[in-house]
């Protein structure tokens, strides 16, 4: 796979990096490692290369006015990728909008859709659902789990298939419902969460660890909650080895999913596989519900390569190209509101005027990529 680096990377118009790399309140502590000496040396392993400034240059992009308007690999994949990455590209997109809705298919016997591209949906006109579409509100997917405030302790229910509430099944088993409250101390909480949309995730995932820890600021250490209890500021950490099948074991720097709890992009799409769509794979080669379900084996359902390729697309989506800066217009003013100026080597205007950036860092610069094919 071609080698891509070394990229000044613009995420104003795709929100916050920061808030999705942070997590307060949640993680786990330990030193992080991210040294392939150190994290087992294998497929499952993306580690980030140094940052050569000599190298830097703006993150390529796809043209605006193509740009996720259709199901196609020109309207997402960055434009100087080879033959070889496109091919991969164009089977994992294949992969993500292939409905597999049996056990022979490796599906079941609970699931939220029957094909990735089910909750990637856009009621945006003149756009098409691609990875790069966000959830719509009505593909929203619940979560739940027993809280205990005392201690920090949740547990997700996974005897009962939580932390995912499914809304589909095969035929002959019962909808999925919640277990009984647990009694005091915990508590039950819930969320509902939407399917994120997949742009520039092969960017950060190429933003070496020391950048992202050496954005912590001293200040969210005298943040509290509502009860007055401090709100500790650290970065998310955690390893892959309760997530999938060969995952590593080595605590590092989480950066994907849900309170940024994912190390890698094989984790994230592992997971969104299996317990959004339902599907096994080596990774993750049982039912993501067994409990009403004895007996039940899913067929081999997607294969390694499969998740490789899947992981190719994702890493392989461009963002969207910069709008052209219109002054007075309505992207300008919200521009100048958030604390945006081009112009500026950190990307932070002098007058932030609602100094939204003080959360959200608008430039990161990448360094080698982890891409592997």
């Amino acid at each position: 796979m071609q080698t891509r680096y070394h990229w000044k990377w613009s995420i104003w118009g795709c929100l916050s990096l920061t808030a999705a790399l942070f997590a307060f309140g949640c993680g786990s502590g330990g030193n992080t490692s991210n040294n392939k000496t150190t994290i087992l040396d294998s497929d499952t392993t993306s580690v980030a290369g140094p940052i050569n400034l000599a190298a830097v240059q703006e993150a390529e992009s796809v043209p605006r006015d193509q740009f996720g308007k259709s199901l196609s690999v020109e309207s997402l994949i960055f434009p100087s990728a080879n033959a070889e990455e496109r091919a991969h590209f164009a089977r994992g997109l294949a992969i993500f909008s292939d409905p597999a809705i049996s056990a022979a298919a490796g599906q079941g016997p609970y699931f939220n859709e029957k094909t990735c591209l089910g909750c990637h949906n856009t009621q945006q006109p003149g756009l098409a659902s691609t990875p790069a579409s966000r959830a719509t509100n009505d593909k929203n997917f619940l979560i739940f789990g027993d809280y205990t405030p005392a201690t920090g302790a949740f547990t997700g229910r996974p005897e009962t298939g939580g932390p995912v509430l499914h809304t589909q099944h095969q035929p002959g088993f019962p909808n999925q419902v919640q277990p009984p409250l647990p009694g005091l101390p915990a508590m039950r909480v819930t969320g509902l969460r939407a399917a994120p949309s997949y742009i520039g995730r092969g960017l950060i995932e190429a933003v070496p660890d020391d950048e992202i820890i050496a954005l912590k600021n001293p200040a969210f250490s005298g943040l509290v909650d509502a009860g007055g209890n401090p709100i500790p500021g650290f970065e998310n950490r955690n390893n892959e080895s309760a997530a999938f099948v060969g995952g590593s074991p080595v605590t590092r720097l989480s950066r994907f999913g849900l309170r940024a709890a994912g190390t890698t992009l094989l984790q994230f799409i592992v997971s969104g596989s299996n317990a959004e769509v339902g599907l096994s794979s080596p990774f993750a080669p049982g039912s993501v519900v067994g409990f009403s379900s004895p007996g039940f084996i899913p067929g081999p359902g997607l294969s390694a390569q499969d998740i490789r390729d899947l992981r190719t697309m994702v890493r392989l989506i461009a963002p969207p190209a910069r709008a052209m800066i219109i002054p007075g217009s309505s992207e300008d003013r919200g521009r100048i509101l958030f604390g945006v100026d081009f112009d500026q080597p950190n990307g932070m205007a002098i007058d932030r005027k609602a100094n939204c950036v003080s959360c959200h860092v608008p430039f990161l610069i990448t360094g080698q990529s982890p891409a592997e094919i």
